[in-house]
């Protein structure tokens, strides 16, 4: 069975900026302004000292939520663009409190991280994941949005408060844009693969 991971999909997306860094594409303290250098000159002020690690740790002042935005961009562009589209006009606005202080939980700031590493590699978020880190790791059942199809029922349904299953569709997860902040689905097995990476990480004995 595929399990919809959901928000642990952001661990990814963090594990992939790692990797980035370790390959030297990308620095632990590189700032906003610098990663995305075609938005500096209209990046609000208050974000020129957000770096990678502020984003990654829900501390760069970011809303929780694109609110407002995603719907309108729906039907442009490719997820790639869409995500450019986002941060451009996210980091024109006043963040939500001062970046570097409180903590947010923030979808948003993880879709401008999978952002900072398309535009480090010119690769997608998408096949950053899939060839970085699914493909070495063997995790082959690893997929984007809900599992299965709506014809059968060949794999775990999700499911609304009330208990209602959700037809996989693109009813029933976000849209791909927001991917870097929750859109992974594997096998338990599969998961499992990741999560030993991340314990073996913890013993200092990975090598990159």
């Amino acid at each position: 069975d595929f399990w919809h991971l959901g928000s642990c999909t952001k661990s990814m997306t963090a594990t992939l900026i790692a990797l980035l860094v370790a390959r030297g594409d990308l620095a632990w303290d590189t700032l906003l302004a610098d990663a995305l250098p075609e938005l500096a000159p209209a990046m609000h002020l208050d974000y020129v000292d957000v770096d990678l690690v502020d984003l990654l740790c829900h501390r760069a002042g970011l809303p929780a939520n694109p609110n407002g935005l995603v719907d309108g961009l729906l039907e442009h562009g490719s997820p790639v663009e869409q995500r450019a589209e986002i941060a451009r006009v996210i980091l024109a606005r006043p963040p939500v409190h001062a970046p570097k202080g409180a903590m947010l939980y923030s979808n948003t700031g993880f879709i401008l991280a999978g952002h900072v590493a398309e535009v480090a590699t010119g690769k997608s978020w998408e096949e950053l994941i899939r060839t970085l880190l699914f493909e070495p790791l063997g995790m082959t059942s690893a997929g984007f949005g809900p599992p299965g199809t709506g014809a059968t029922c060949d794999q775990p349904r999700g499911h609304a408060e009330d208990g209602t299953p959700l037809e996989p569709g693109p009813e029933a997860d976000n849209p791909p844009l927001i991917g870097p902040a929750g859109a992974v689905h594997a096998s338990l097995a599969d998961w499992a693969r990741y999560i030993r990476l991340h314990l073996a990480g913890a013993r200092g004995d990975v090598q990159v």
